[in-house]
């Protein structure tokens, strides 16, 4: 259980990061901008505008912390940079 709490505290810590305007939504400007944060998270970025229309699920124009959430899940965004640093299973 603490590993979940763990892993959405580093969620919510990333999001906040990339958040520059802190009104809990992420543009595209800020998502543009936060390129480098991802990738030093260990995403893989080819295509900035895509990937943030890919992760702007209801097409506001905006990502949410749920959106950004299920896709740095999905692609095990590290906030230390390593993304084989899961924790084990108990």
């Amino acid at each position: 259980m603490l590993c979940y709490i763990y892993d959405f505290f580093e969620l919510t810590v990333m999001f906040d990061e990339i958040d520059a305007s802190g009104n809990m939504l992420v543009d595209e400007e800020e998502f543009k901008r936060a390129v480098p944060k991802l990738e030093a998270w260990g995403a893989k970025v080819e295509d900035p505008a895509a990937l943030f229309k890919e992760l702007d699920k209801n097409g506001t124009g905006s990502v949410t912390f749920d959106e950004f959430a299920a896709w740095a899940s999905a692609v095990k965004l590290d906030a230390d940079g390593d993304p084989d640093n899961v924790p084990e299973s108990a």
